[in-house]
Order: structure tokens, then sequence, then C-alpha cells
């Protein structure tokens, strides 16, 4: 119920609403006792929600510095640049076939000491612009 009155008070802020903890509470769902029992105030609530905006800023972020990787990679295999669609496609390509890979057969971790690296550096050696494991040429 906690984070559903968090969401709650985003939901507020974006639809240009006055955040107050009844409003939150009717904008859950809830009882409008329920905030007493989350937050101690509206300050604590308001605190809650940008502690929610920064963690999905940082996992934004995250996918963001993800995305800069696998282009960078697959860029130079695009040499036209009224191609460069090809690159869009040659990420999610990627990305969905290893995700596919992992849901149906997800490696195992008790087999052997077996660290696998990266994700991009998968995709370079699997792009064969890295090489083999230690950089030299597969």
């Amino acid at each position: 119920m906690r984070h559903a009155l968090i969401l709650a008070g985003i939901l507020m802020l974006e639809d240009g609403k006055v955040l107050i903890l009844r409003g939150a509470s009717q904008q859950a769902r809830v009882s409008h006792a329920a905030p007493a029992y989350h937050f101690d105030g509206l300050n604590v609530l308001k605190t809650a929600m940008a502690a929610e905006g920064m963690r999905r800023f940082a996992a934004l972020h995250a996918s963001l510095e993800a995305y800069g990787q696998l282009h960078r990679i697959c860029a130079p295999f695009v040499t036209d640049p009224a191609e460069s669609w090809l690159i869009e496609n040659a990420i999610w390509s990627m990305t969905h076939g290893y995700a596919l890979l992992q849901m149906q057969n997800p490696i195992r971790n008790d087999l052997a000491p077996f660290r696998a690296p990266p994700l991009a550096q998968q995709f370079s050696m699997l792009l064969n612009r890295e090489g083999a494991p230690g950089g030299s040429p597969a």
C-alpha cells in the first residue's frame, strides 16, 4: 500500500493536482487514514516520492548507457547514413535474441566457476570486434 500511495502522489503531480495526503489516498483508492500509517506527514510522502523519482532516473540512466554501448558496437557495421535504422535493428535483434536465449535455456551457475563477461563485451565478442576473451582474435 505504501508504494501505491507513492505512485498515487506522483500521478497527482503529473496531472497538475495539489498534493495532499487525503488526495493521495483517494487516488490510490485506499482508506483516507492509510497515508498516516505509512507516512509521518506530507513531507515524508514527498521524500518517498523523490526517492522513487531518483530510482526511476537511475534505471533510465543505466538503460541509456547500455543502449549507448550497443550503439557504438553496431554502428561501424552500417556504412550508409541513410540506413541508420539498421543500427536500431541490430540492437533490437541482439537484445531480444539474447533475452529469448536466456528465457529458453538459462545459463546454469552450478556447472563451473564461469563468470560471463559484461553484456556489451559479449556482443563485441559475438561480432568478432574484440576476439576471444583475453583480447586476442578468435
